[in-house]
Order: structure tokens, then sequence, then C-alpha cells
């Protein structure tokens, strides 16, 4: 169920410590939550910044395996080797964005990531949409995201399809 965009919600730990503009005083809006838009223009760049962060390529040995789920290796694992070209290769990244969202973002209830079919024989770049519920005080908000990735330097760029 989607919040009225004027009602406040409670703005995450990270969002609370950000202080974009320090200049202007504003405790008391950051004390008594967020808009909606606030809080999904929050969740497009952490998912944008997680996404763009990569991991080692490597394995860990076997008694480091608690690494997996910590900030040691937060992040997107590397892709470069994976054929996007093939509807195999695009399930393969979709399920790993999947994965690492799952894992690395706690405000995520559920998320689906499926290939963005391209009419377009001169547009190459690879696109993902991105549906996730989303934690927001007092309802789940329901958030569709569109995502490209860039095919020289492999870097993603995410949209919010409603702003």
């Amino acid at each position: 169920m989607a919040v009225n965009n004027k009602q406040l919600i409670e703005a995450s730990l990270l969002d609370k410590l950000i202080d974009l503009e320090p200049n202007i005083s504003n405790a008391q809006e950051k004390r008594t939550g967020i808009t909606v838009r606030a809080l999904r223009r929050a969740m497009k760049r952490d998912l944008e910044n997680l996404l763009n962060s990569k991991v080692r390529w490597m394995n860990w040995p076997l008694y480091y395996r608690e690494l997996d789920n910590s900030l040691f290796n937060y992040g997107l694992p590397d892709f470069s080797g994976v054929p996007v070209g093939t509807l195999d290769g695009r399930l393969a990244l979709c399920a790993k964005v999947k994965d690492t969202i799952l894992r690395f973002e706690p405000r995520i209830i559920e998320v689906n990531v499926e290939p963005v079919d391209v009419d377009d024989d001169i547009d190459r770049s690879l696109k993902l949409r991105i549906e996730a519920l989303m934690h927001a005080d007092p309802h789940p908000e329901l958030i569709s995201l569109e995502s490209e990735i860039e095919p020289v330097y492999l870097g993603i760029s995410v949209s919010d399809n409603l702003y």
C-alpha cells in the first residue's frame, strides 16, 4: 500500500546522519520524518551505490565464509565475463543483482529483477527493471526502477519510473 507523498515517514539511519544542506537548519524535519519522494530518492541513491560497488573476484578460504555477508563483500560481483548478449546471461546477471540487493539492502522486503527488451538495433545497452517492496513506516512502498548498464565501463545508472 503506497502512502500519500505529503505524509512523513521514518527516515533510515543513514539519511538521518547525512546532511546535504548543512547551512540550513532542518533538525526538526529529520526527527519527524521524510516524504515518500525523499525516501525513494534515497533508495535510488543507495541501490546505485550498491550496484556500482564491485567486489573481489577471488573466493575466500572456507574458514572465512562469514565474510560473504560482511561489508568486505559489499557490492555486485564482477559480471564482465557474463555473456549478456544471450538470454541466459541476462537472466544470470538479474539473479546476481537480486541476490546482491537482498543481501545488502535491509529496507527491501521483496525484489524482482528482469531484463528489459529493447527493440532498438542501435541502442546496445543492457537495461534491467527492478521492482521491489520497501520497508516504510507506516506502510511498505512499492518501487519500480530502471537500470542501464554502460557497456564499456559497466557502470550502472538507476532511475525511478515514478519521479
